[in-house]
């Protein structure tokens, strides 16, 4: 095959498993923190600080609380005013198609077949809740060398 084949294969690969992760994402979310970390983006932009204690808790509200996801909250916050939910929901496709498109072209650059795109399709229809989760890192796994 000819580099320009080669290369045509690969974009076409990326291509299709960028719609395909994009279709499985643009559905309505099923994510619990959602509106906790929407809340505490709200209270960070309002108040210009991120809170250390516990604030929506009912049992212990004054208990010390290192918010360690501050800088998401905000961004998730942002997106809401700017989208509502709908925003949200391109928020969380634009990371992780981003993320998945960063992990494809470093496996190819590691040797990782041009066709890794189906493997990788066959992989997330098993588990519709892998693409939401932090856990889609793990995707590489999914990527067979073609050598």
């Amino acid at each position: 095959m000819s580099a320009r084949a080669e290369r045509a294969v690969l974009y076409a690969s990326a291509a299709a498993l960028l719609l395909f992760v994009a279709g499985r994402l643009l559905v309505p979310m099923d994510e619990t923190d959602l509106f906790f970390n929407l809340r505490l983006g709200e209270i960070v932009l309002h108040d210009h600080t991120v809170p250390r204690t516990n604030l929506l808790s009912f049992t212990y509200p004054d208990d010390r609380d290192v918010n360690l996801a501050w800088l998401f909250q905000i961004v998730l916050a942002l997106a809401h005013r700017a989208g509502g939910i709908p925003g949200t929901l391109l928020l969380k496709t634009a990371f992780v198609l981003g993320t998945i498109a960063v992990l494809f072209r470093v496996a190819i650059r590691r040797g990782a077949a041009a066709n890794a795109g189906p493997t990788w399709q066959q992989r997330l229809t098993a588990s519709p809740e892998a693409i939401p989760a932090p856990a889609c890192v793990c995707v590489p796994a999914a990527v067979q060398s073609a050598h």
